[in-house]
């Protein structure tokens, strides 16, 4: 009987030490940065500048396409596939952004890291820089506005590409399309 005590003696403190043990907060090295260890990607390296960034893209006049989501959730095909599919059968000339590097490895380093997001925000802000001529952007679905300057305001084309075209004085004239209608937002 006592053995069988000192045997259930023995498992109850080996569940209660390692309950203690596991129940502990794992220590957190302090040279860590937060948005490094709980962004989804790996670390990337810094992000180019944007002039850096105009040194890898080549714009020629009347050649860019941009494109965006009209709201925050698409749904069917993507904006980037649409949006190729309609310079295709109307201008065809007219190219987006992965189609403008000198060399389409460049972008590869920051591609699945930290620093994507911020990588495409300043190559757009590049693009938008470059652009001349006449523009295109394409976003799926109907406006709602008159002049057909709604769209979610959060996008890369309301936070970087839309403020940068309007500033480019060599850009004459920016089109909305949705493929079936188009709009003129600029010029």
């Amino acid at each position: 009987m006592l053995a069988i005590r000192l045997f259930y003696s023995a498992i109850l403190s080996l569940f209660f030490f390692s309950s203690v043990v596991w129940a502990s907060p794992l220590p957190v090295p302090k040279t860590v940065d937060a948005d490094v260890l709980f962004s989804r990607g790996r670390p990337g390296p810094p992000v180019p500048s944007l002039d850096e960034m105009k040194r890898h893209l080549r714009v020629l006049p009347d050649t860019s396409l941009f494109y965006s989501s009209n709201q925050k959730i698409t749904t069917g095909p993507r904006s980037e596939q649409q949006a190729q599919a309609w310079a295709r059968g109307n201008h065809p000339t007219y190219k987006i952004l992965k189609d403008m590097w000198t060399d389409s490895r460049y972008l590869r380093p920051w591609m699945k890291t930290d620093k994507v997001k911020d990588f495409f925000d300043v190559a757009s802000k590049a693009m938008a820089e470059l652009s001349s001529g006449t523009v295109y952007v394409f976003m799926g679905g109907a406006w709602t506005e008159a002049d057909g300057k709604d769209w979610y305001d959060q996008s890369v084309w309301a936070r970087i590409e839309w403020p940068a075209l309007q500033t480019n004085h060599n850009v004459h004239t920016i089109y909305r399309t949705n493929g079936t209608a188009t709009i003129r937002i600029k010029g």
